[in-house]
């Protein structure tokens, strides 16, 4: 496969699409993505609509995708992504989709994963990590993709303002405070500036990252893990980005949290009906019940260990 390093995951999801003219059919993607996906979408003038995850897996309904695209023919990419950084396995249903429609141009999102700088066999198309913000590893930039060789990469020149970029998150933070419909308007909000880096360096950097962080997160891991009550932590495998637990009363515990100068984590809502059409009950339901708690290196132990007593005392 072949890679393509760019300042933003973003800015290469970006030229994929109009390198390959993806912006002529419509994108199907997950309910609970990262609002920046279909601000993309809406700077590419891509048609989109969103995907209800499974209830079970917690991941985008692979079920409603194979039915929707033997539906219709209009379908020209899948955007999946792995929910709370779960290393998931798509290749059955990636072969499906491809059994169906070869034409059909697969993203893997992982940018929420833990970044790998060594490609794999894979029937996606294109499989994208991040570097930036509030990610696994955080560099606050840096994105990458590898691709396959039939899929075009042409790299668009554009302006860029960080002030645009910093409305545009402030429009759709409100838009979801509020669970209004966002109306998006077009400015030089995306990044598409060179990363000072060179591929091997930028790799090298992820990799001594990776293995710092994941002793941290070892650690503060542990301590939720051993600490907070029975049957409230979602699973092993959703604890890498954040370890992420279930309570009925999230809004409260929440509270209490940031009452006591402590911080969590509330992603991600589903986007259906502030972003776009389609599905996202199982999305939003998931999410009324979701706290993200921190375990990178803006947590400390001793954190850890507060904020599962107030876990502990407030969740029901």
């Amino acid at each position: 496969m072949e890679t393509v390093i760019e300042n933003r995951a973003s800015f290469v999801l970006y030229n994929v699409i109009l390198s390959n003219m993806l912006h002529k059919g419509i994108m199907l993607l997950p309910a609970n993505i990262c609002p920046i996906v279909p601000a993309t979408l809406f700077k590419t003038n891509t048609k989109f609509e969103f995907v209800d995850i499974n209830a079970e897996t917690l991941l985008v309904d692979c079920d409603s995708i194979i039915r929707r695209i033997r539906n219709s023919g209009d379908v020209a990419s899948i955007l999946v992504n792995s929910t709370f950084g779960f290393d998931s396995d798509f290749e059955t249903f990636f072969n499906d989709v491809k059994s169906i429609n070869e034409d059909i141009l697969i993203i893997n999102d992982k940018c929420l994963n833990i970044p790998s700088v060594e490609s794999v066999v894979t029937s996606a198309d294109v499989v994208l990590f991040s570097t930036g913000y509030s990610k696994y590893v955080d560099f606050s930039v840096g994105g990458y993709a590898f691709t396959k060789k039939e899929v075009n990469y042409i790299r668009e020149s554009i302006p860029y303002r960080e002030e645009d970029h910093d409305v545009l998150v402030r429009s759709f933070e409100s838009a979801l405070n509020k669970n209004s419909v966002y109306g998006y308007s077009d400015s030089d909000w995306l990044d598409g500036t060179f990363l000072d880096q060179g591929k091997k360096e930028y790799f090298k950097n992820i990799v001594d990252r990776v293995e710092e962080i994941a002793r941290h997160k070892k650690i503060i891991n542990n301590i939720y893990r051993e600490n907070l009550k029975t049957g409230i932590s979602l699973g092993n495998g959703y604890n890498d980005w954040r370890y992420t637990v279930v309570v009925n009363n999230k809004e409260e515990v929440l509270n209490e949290i940031f009452k006591n100068n402590l911080f969590a984590s509330s992603h991600y809502q589903s986007l259906v009906g502030i972003f776009g059409g389609g599905k996202g009950v199982n999305a939003e339901q998931l999410h009324c019940k979701v706290i993200n708690l921190f375990n990178d290196f803006r947590f400390s132990e001793e954190q850890a260990y507060s904020i599962t007593k107030i876990i502990n005392k407030y969740a029901k």
